[in-house]
């Protein structure tokens, strides 16, 4: 009995009071622990906007249906921004209630608890048909929903995906003993359909569990089958209906469905990308590897079940379905594991072997790998810095300095800003600035000319903004050397012909004042074409920099008197390069090596320029900055007129994910 002490302790079969006791007391350890995993920082761009619009909501009684926070919101009015603006509303006056009586402790607080939360009903369906397989499946959840951990409305979503499965699984299952289930389900869906847009997938499990239970209806001969059926189909279409009372109606379902981000940037975020494409993503290769395992242990459960003829037919269709929807995107990982785990519950009898001895040998395993994933968890909690993570946490998203420095100097100007930043500047600048886009992404041709904009485009189709951009500041260093791509030859004299490109003539357009940006991409470390464009524009006077942000000010009268006070030389924007780079990465090695060698340490650049070639030869940046280690060895760029060929551009300018 002693040699098998953990085995009994965490057997079915056992019912002492010892057992009890030990369970009782792991079980609170264990989802205090995941708990305090999720107390984390509050670091994500979209929480200021939210926070700020529930703020506006309860200061002015009404729900907003055009965006009062952006200078660009008079160009346009779509649906998807009424949708945004307006479709969180409740969870929006929940943050804002509670940043009001708690600050933002609490909403640290309230985000591990529901995070907390989650688990825990998903461990107390799992539960019900092993106890150990329910903590394995938990601690594995735990560790990959924390690379989806941020504070966004969506994490009500989290929780209301196993809610919904429970309460419509579980009357299915046994519709006499479980008819009080079906009256929460309008309630639920209600509160779901005004807190996040990810109701409409609460809407499709609610159509699939009616199409997949239809089957089985239909073949009873048992009238009161039937007729629980015809209650059940009654109270989804209710529920259904009920969905679409929040502010856009039966519309909120349309927009929705649509794609997102790509339609409107036309750039490629991390979030959307195909999750086959993310497992060779190092950056989450743990989350990733961990979901393989719940993928496969679904598929073997369902596949065994299904062998022999007692998987009921919704449960395959909601694992198929919720499956496709997590394939398209990384985003959707949690809404099949979410969905597909609850319905394993019933067929996992099927995985347990018949001889004893084989299963004291798994249980034994079993205990192993959960004390193992319970070990993770403990070291997971950043217990040196819990404390600390009770805040907002400055970071990358949230400049504070700079957002100070405008304050403090009560800087008057139409804001041009990234829409990473665009959240936390909402937060703290309305309603005395508004600024130019935020993470909402309300409108396309906005988000079009704010990448237009950072990447300096010359036209509107400009492919080669970030080689002329390079040539604009380089010649500075190196005035007779000559540039060569393809069929360009660019020279110091061309880059500097007269006329306002496309990039100067949209921020013309939006009556910019103030350019309030990073040097460098956050996600890949590539300089902005925008940074290196105003080193040589006398249009733009630079005022700031502090390791995450700049600020550009326009150079006219009514900045005079900062620019004098403030006025930084432009090519002190090489060192903000580099600090906003820190801590480096593989990415940024030519970012840095550039820097360094534009500031004369060219012994730096060599060794940054070796190890950018190292991670990828073929990097268009590194390959530039061996040409100018070369040209300064020579002294060709400066007195000889060196052509630099084509062969430094071994494929086309390409921009990172973000």
């Amino acid at each position: 009995m002693k040699q098998n002490f953990l085995v009994r302790l965490f057997s079915e079969a056992e019912n002492d009071g010892l057992r009890k006791k030990f369970l009782i007391v792991f079980q609170f350890m264990f989802f205090a622990v995941i708990t305090l995993n999720y107390v984390l920082p509050i670091t994500d761009p979209d929480f200021p906007w939210h926070l700020k619009t529930g703020q506006y909501i309860v200061e002015h009684n009404e729900i907003p249906y055009e965006d009062p926070f952006l200078s660009t919101s008079e160009h346009f009015s779509t649906m998807r921004e009424k949708f945004i603006v307006s479709q969180y509303w409740l969870a929006q006056v929940v943050f804002a209630k509670i940043y009001k009586w708690t600050d933002v402790r609490g909403l640290v607080l309230f985000e591990a608890f529901i995070y907390g939360a989650i688990f825990l009903v998903l461990w107390s369906i799992l539960s019900r048909k092993g106890l150990l397989s329910a903590y394995i499946i938990v601690a594995m959840m735990a560790i990959i929903m924390k690379y989806f951990a941020g504070f966004r409305p969506q994490f009500f979503t989290f929780l209301f995906i196993p809610l919904l499965v429970m309460l419509l699984d579980g009357y299915l299952e046994n519709r006499k003993a479980n008819k009080k289930y079906l009256i929460f389900l309008p309630l639920l869906m209600l509160v779901w359909s005004n807190m996040h847009g990810g109701f409409i997938y609460g809407v499709v499990l609610i159509v699939l569990f009616v199409m997949g239970s239809s089957i089985q209806a239909l073949r009873s001969r048992d009238g009161n089958d039937q007729k629980n059926f015809l209650l059940f189909c009654f109270v989804c279409f209710i529920s259904i209906l009920v969905s679409y009372i929040n502010p856009n109606g039966y519309q909120a379902l349309i927009v929705a469905i649509q794609p997102d981000y790509a339609l409107i940037s036309g750039r490629l975020v991390r979030e959307y990308t195909p999750l086959v494409d993310e497992f060779y993503n190092d950056l989450a290769y743990r989350e990733i590897f961990l979901f393989w395992i719940i993928l496969a242990y679904v598929l073997i459960v369902m596949s065994i079940a299904l062998i022999r003829r007692e998987v009921r037919a919704r449960d395959l269709l909601l694992t198929v379905v919720s499956l496709y929807i997590a394939t398209t995107a990384i985003r959707f990982m949690p809404l099949f594991m979410l969905t597909a785990l609850p319905l394993t519950q019933k067929y996992r009898n099927e995985m347990r072997l018949a001889n004893g001895k084989a299963k004291i040998t798994i249980k034994v395993l079993a205990v192993l790998i959960v004390i193992l994933l319970f070990s993770h968890l403990v070291r997971q909690i950043p217990f040196h810095r819990l404390q600390s993570n009770f805040s907002l946490r400055q970071a990358v998203w949230y400049p504070a300095r700079g957002v100070q420095f405008l304050k403090q100097n009560k800087i008057e100007g139409i804001i041009y800003n990234s829409h990473h930043h665009g959240g936390y500047l909402v937060y703290k600048l309305f309603p005395e600035y508004k600024v130019f886009s935020d993470s909402r992404s309300l409108y396309p041709q906005v988000m079009k000319d704010e990448y237009a904009i950072e990447d300096a485009l010359r036209y509107p189709e400009d492919k080669n903004s970030f080689l002329y951009a390079l040539v604009d500041v380089t010649s500075n260093k190196y005035p007779k050397a000559v540039f060569k791509k393809g069929d360009y030859t660019i020279s110091k004299s061309e880059e500097s012909s007269p006329g306002p490109e496309y990039w100067g003539k949209l921020l013309d357009k939006y009556k910019i004042d103030i350019i309030f940006h990073r040097a460098v991409s956050p996600f890949s470390g590539n300089i902005y074409p925008l940074t290196l464009r105003l080193i040589n524009n006398n249009k733009w006077e630079l005022i700031y920099f502090d390791g995450s942000t700049t600020i550009f000010v326009r150079n006219i009268e009514k900045f005079r008197d900062i620019i004098r006070k403030h006025g930084k030389d432009k090519t002190r924007i090489f060192d903000e390069i580099i600090l906003e780079n820190l801590p480096i990465r593989n990415k940024s090695y030519a970012s840095i090596a550039y820097s360094f060698i534009m500031t004369g340490y060219y012994k730096l650049g060599e060794e940054f320029t070796e190890k950018a070639l190292q991670a990828n030869e073929n990097d268009q940046l590194a390959n530039f900055c061996k040409i100018l280690l070369q040209l300064q060895k020579t002294d060709a760029g400066a007195s000889g007129g060196k052509t630099i060929g084509e062969d430094l551009y071994p494929g086309p300018d390409e921009r990172s994910n973000e």
